[in-house]
């Protein structure tokens, strides 16, 4: 594992822009990936439509200074058509090595492109030939979003919350509402990681346990080998998969699945291992499939706030709802520099009302297009933001 780390690390700056190449304008063949964020700002004085984008891009068969393929992050300005998740084109981007300032206080950009895997930053000059790919799972996933944001417009933080949650699209989410989210401590309930995909496991479990597990053994009699609770765990799996797969596979939600498949093995063989273990070997199974992640703060964020909810479990009086928001505080104002002092307050209101009314019902209203379940989430999101800025504005000590 250490040796599989350090040559990912090698080839993740030998991916990166050659230095000699910064500022330069390539012809390249390239897929949109992700979902485009497209913002109206001011341009030369005049509103201009910019986008910013993800590309998978590989130089064209002319020009080749720097074979391979690569994710570079740019920008694409008007006159430009706005590209859709999941197109391709052909066009020529000016590139730009990857770096950052790193001060005391700021981001350091550079590290967290090598952690996400982008190899340069740059300004989509041109494009020459464009092609829709509606079947991509970035389109469906943008197609959802819009559709989502369409029947919730009568509640703009339901419009800009509930893709979120169903989608992992937060476009829509507006600086001072993130930045409520983030004050507060409770950003991590705008993310698809354990609390979200665990609601869709065990939704879908029950369902397999009392409806197509029953079914299945009526119709197929080997199968009764089988206890119906371990039959409901193929659509559980199933379904965790495919919300994973919904929300993009980000971090949190590759830990969580991992989790989730594990917790799935131990049931089907009746075995109850230590929890510890458990945990390292998911982050084991994560470093090996992107190790370059341990750059990145989210994967400790993650990982830490599961060991801390284990250790306060095993045998702590300490209550988890409002012990683990201050643990993950402190953390959060030594990486961040942000002390959210009122998290374990709002955890321990925002936390029920995600899990039993806000995250099933925007999930049943996405899957069955049904408005009535969708408008209720959208209900629970607005009591959300308004608890949230009644906190925020109480005085800081």
């Amino acid at each position: 594992a250490w040796g599989h780390g350090l040559l990912a690390l090698e080839q993740g700056l030998e991916q990166r822009l050659p230095e000699h190449l910064n500022g330069s304008t390539l012809s390249v063949e390239a897929r949109v990936v992700g979902l485009p964020v497209t913002e109206t700002l001011s341009r030369y004085g005049r509103a201009s439509r910019r986008q910013r984008l993800i590309l998978d891009v590989r130089p064209s068969l002319d020009e080749r200074p720097w074979p391979g393929r690569h994710r570079v992050r740019v920008s694409a300005w008007a006159p430009l058509p706005a590209l859709r998740a999941g197109d391709r084109l052909r066009g020529e981007v000016r590139l730009f090595f990857p770096h950052g300032w790193y001060n005391q206080t700021g981001p350091d950009r550079a590290r967290f492109d090598l952690a996400d895997g982008i190899d340069a930053r740059g300004v989509l000059t041109a494009v020459r030939w464009r092609q829709a790919r509606s079947g991509s799972l970035d389109a469906r996933r943008d197609d959802l979003s819009r559709r989502l944001r369409g029947r919730l417009a009568v509640s703009p933080a339901g419009a800009a919350v509930i893709p979120a949650l169903v989608a992992g699209d937060r476009r829509g989410l507006s600086a001072p509402l993130w930045r409520l989210f983030r004050d507060l401590g409770t950003a991590h309930l705008l993310a698809i990681s354990g609390l979200h995909l665990t609601l869709v496991t065990g939704l879908l479990w029950g369902l397999g346990r009392w409806l197509l597990a029953p079914m299945l053994w009526l119709l197929w009699p080997p199968s009764r080998r089988f206890t119906l609770q371990q039959w409901a765990w193929a659509p559980a799996l199933a379904g965790a998969a495919g919300y994973a797969a919904l929300a993009g596979f980000e971090l949190p939600t590759q830990r969580a699945l991992i989790m989730v498949t594990v917790l799935a093995v131990c049931r089907l063989r009746r075995r109850g291992p230590a929890s510890g273990p458990v945990l390292g070997l998911a982050l084991l199974a994560v470093l090996m499939v992107q190790p370059l992640a341990a750059l990145s703060a989210g994967l400790w964020l993650s990982f830490t706030a599961v060991a801390v909810i284990l250790l306060l479990i095993d045998g702590s009086r300490w209550p988890v709802m409002l012990s683990l928001p201050v643990v993950m505080a402190v953390l959060g104002a030594w990486l961040f520099g942000t002390w959210a002092w009122l998290s374990p307050l709002a955890n321990l209101l925002l936390v029920p009302l995600f899990s039993v009314l806000v995250v099933p019902a925007a999930l049943l209203g996405a899957a069955l297009d049904w408005s009535d379940a969708l408008l209720a989430a959208a209900t629970g999101v607005e009591a959300a933001v308004f608890a949230m800025e009644s906190l925020h504005g109480l005085p800081v000590p």
